[in-house]
């Protein structure tokens, strides 16, 4: 397990049954994603990831192609194939603006930030690419999203790293969307526009879910809306108001499982944050199990497999009420159908929590 960089990110925000069987995808009605050349799963137009399977080859490509304009904001960008690709599309004419968290939680010692984005950034402003650090308002930038052409942004649970976008085959698990939506992109780059310009945004699409505006209602939405199951996987969680909504809804009948990366005990954190969080959620009535292959990166509520949450934001307080983050809540049964596959079989592989 790459526990640096998951615990980076993770603090920064804040024995195996049977898995219970729930629909198969492929029973699910109106399924139609097709399968794309980069192993997407497409659906309308938005396209779906999963990684580390995927492999970066598909935003490669999209940067590859750009022709006007590329605008990325990310937590932490290392990734020598995106640094080199925007690099090579400054050099042929593109407009390419990046924003990067200049302050990455260090674990080690709080009051000195990691310098992991130095590399690329000077990399990047080397080769004549405007980078600048993210908004200053918000606890962190955690957002991982990227637009191209003003015409598809790409959603991301990863960071824009070996580990992230799969470069590495044992990399972590991680969605992204690539979304061709018109009021999706427009909403998204009008994002990257107000956290350039310093300036609040207030989102007015129905699938944007931004932080610190209206993620909390948005994702508290998908597990309120749920009348039979609710799978949620997440790399750290511990935020109140979700255990709560977990409460309301398995009171209703719902049943509600929980999947968090294990983060080990060690001196410095002897209860780690997610097996307090575990207890919480089995207090409240979920069943709860932790994850160490692949590593759990991703962040993901799904009800009833069909309705979807998926993005940067963690289920912390920090991340839903104080970060900069970015996700989309979904309702297509087809784009669900693979995040649900996959889960399934990461909970097959799963443990379950420790009682204290």
């Amino acid at each position: 397990m790459r526990v640096p960089l998951a615990l980076v990110v993770a603090l920064a925000l804040g024995a195996c049954g049977k898995a219970p069987q729930l629909a198969s995808p492929t029973q699910l009605q109106g399924l139609t994603a097709q399968k794309t050349a980069h192993g997407g799963y497409k659906s309308g137009n938005r396209t779906l990831y999963v990684l580390p399977e995927a492999g970066p080859g598909f935003l490669h490509e999209a940067i590859a192609k750009a022709k006007r304009v590329i605008r990325l904001e990310v937590y932490i960008l290392t990734e020598q194939g995106v640094v080199d690709g925007l690099i090579a599309a400054k050099a042929r004419g593109v407009d390419v603006q990046v924003m990067v968290e200049p302050k990455p939680y260090n674990p080690g010692n709080p009051n000195l930030p990691l310098p992991v984005n130095h590399k690329a950034i000077n990399a990047l402003r080397a080769g004549g690419v405007a980078v600048a650090d993210t908004n200053p308002a918000y606890t962190y930038t955690h957002a991982k999203f990227m637009s191209v052409d003003d015409a598809v942004t790409f959603v991301s649970t990863a960071n824009f790293t070996k580990t992230g976008l799969g470069v590495d085959p044992k990399g972590n698990r991680e969605y992204v969307v690539e979304d061709r939506a018109p009021a999706d992109v427009a909403e998204f780059v009008r994002v990257f526009q107000a956290d350039q310009a310093r300036v609040a945004y207030t989102p007015t699409n129905p699938d944007s879910v931004i932080s610190p505006v209206n993620s909390r209602a948005q994702i508290l939405g998908v597990i309120a809306s749920a009348k039979k199951d609710v799978l949620i996987a997440d790399e750290v969680a511990g935020d109140p108001g979700v255990a709560a909504a977990i409460k309301a809804a398995t009171s209703r009948g719902v049943r509600v499982r929980g999947l968090l990366e294990d983060f080990k005990p060690s001196a410095s954190e002897p209860d780690p944050l997610n097996y307090q969080t575990a207890r919480a959620w089995t207090a409240a009535g979920a069943t709860v199990r932790l994850m160490t292959v692949p590593t759990l990166h991703a962040k993901t509520v799904i009800a009833d497999g069909r309705s979807m949450y998926v993005g940067s934001e963690n289920l912390t307080t920090n991340s839903l009420d104080h970060n900069r983050e970015i996700g989309l809540r979904l309702d297509d049964p087809a784009l669900v159908a693979p995040v649900l596959k996959t889960t399934e079989g990461d909970w097959a592989g799963a443990h379950p929590a420790p009682a204290k």
